[in-house]
């Protein structure tokens, strides 16, 4: 596996509806994203670093305002040399 330089961004909103809500509460809409980026250790092992936000544009009588998720992706490739 060579070095793999830079980055990405996404996003990746999980948009919900509680059918058991009163009217017009049942909507939880985030609104965000992220980045991920890839950092090498060795010329077979690497790791990809991610962080993404959202901030509810609407949510449930009880849901929360933000959400943060980090994203950890571990990389292993075969040694063909």
């Amino acid at each position: 596996m060579e070095s793999i330089p830079g980055f990405s961004i996404s996003t990746s909103p999980q948009i919900t509806y509680d059918w058991k809500a009163e009217s017009g509460n049942g909507w939880t809409i985030p609104i965000g994203g992220g980045f991920t980026q890839a950092v090498p250790f060795s010329s077979t092992k690497a790791m990809l670093v991610g962080l993404s936000a959202y901030k509810f544009a609407q949510q449930a009588e009880f849901g929360p305002e933000w959400q943060v998720n980090l994203t950890l992706a571990f990389m292993f490739a075969e040694d063909r040399s």
